[in-house]
């Protein structure tokens, strides 16, 4: 390090000695690791030359599992909870919902996954509606079948019947 005299005082030019500061270049700021003579920087801190450390709280609106700095120190990196997303786990998309982000939203089942239960994807296109089963967080849609459709998912028509759409006595 350099000597640089201002006024009477003598202090330290650290700006060539790594991340070393103070007046005599003897501190090591949080966030920097000083066995390493100052020059690494402790996973969890953003923000050369004033670190931070990444936190749920500040970083993640307390929706995040983990969260760390990345490679570089320039930004935090994070694992959003349950279906928490966006850049700072505050997004929770349509399909899902609850205070935590934890349940499937209105007309929706399979909680991860979260589908919309439709007459199509549900029922073969032979329903007049397509729902969650009633349960708090339900995993299938139940079917009101048209005509004489069968259930659970509309596919059979019973052999008394027939008809492109199962309308007629066989």
């Amino acid at each position: 390090s350099t000597v640089v005299p201002i006024s009477r005082i003598t202090t330290c030019d650290c700006t060539s000695n790594h991340t070393w500061t103070g007046d005599s270049c003897d501190i090591c700021p949080p966030g920097i690791v000083p066995a390493t003579d100052c020059a690494q920087y402790l996973m969890g801190y953003i923000g050369f030359p004033n670190y931070v450390k990444c936190s749920i709280a500040t970083n993640c609106n307390n929706n995040a599992d983990s969260v760390t700095s990345s490679p570089d120190f320039l930004s935090c990196q994070y694992d959003c909870r349950n279906m928490w997303s966006g850049a700072t786990c505050s997004q929770c998309d349509s399909q899902f919902d609850g205070a935590d982000c934890n349940v499937c939203a209105r007309g929706h089942t399979g909680y991860n996954i979260c589908d919309l239960c439709t007459i199509a994807d549900h029922c073969e296109n032979h329903a007049s509606a397509a729902t969650p089963v009633p349960d708090p967080n339900p995993t299938s849609c139940t079917c009101t079948c048209r005509n004489h459709w069968e259930l659970p998912d509309c596919l059979t028509c019973p052999l008394q019947f027939g008809g492109s759409d199962c309308d007629t006595c066989g």
